[in-house]
């Protein structure tokens, strides 16, 4: 039968080098709901941002012209080794006159 250990609170022993942290000793997990807090950490793999900006405006394009579309979004990753994946997606038609 499985054991059940509920604390308030785990804090690392006063006496070692680091008393602020707990350590998991290697090949044990913690599972569960963790939630993101200032000093959380989440296995490697994991998503841990997401910056969204969509736009639903439309623009005429005519000739051959470069055109902007003044879709713009800032972020700062959360670590300088982050990967990140941007997704662009747009949607359009065409329109001749001279096809009428």
């Amino acid at each position: 039968m499985a054991s059940t250990l509920s604390v308030s609170k785990i804090q690392g022993l006063s006496s070692a080098a680091n008393p602020t942290t707990v350590e998991i000793a290697s090949g044990h997990k913690i599972t569960g709901n963790i939630t993101h807090g200032t000093s959380s950490v989440f296995p490697s793999g994991h998503i841990i941002q997401i910056v969204v900006k969509t736009s639903s405006s439309s623009t005429t394009i005519g000739g051959s012209s470069l055109t902007t579309f003044g879709l713009s979004q800032s972020f700062t990753p959360k670590f300088a080794n982050s990967n990140i994946l941007i997704i662009g997606s747009l949607a359009g038609e065409h329109y001749n006159a001279s096809d009428q």
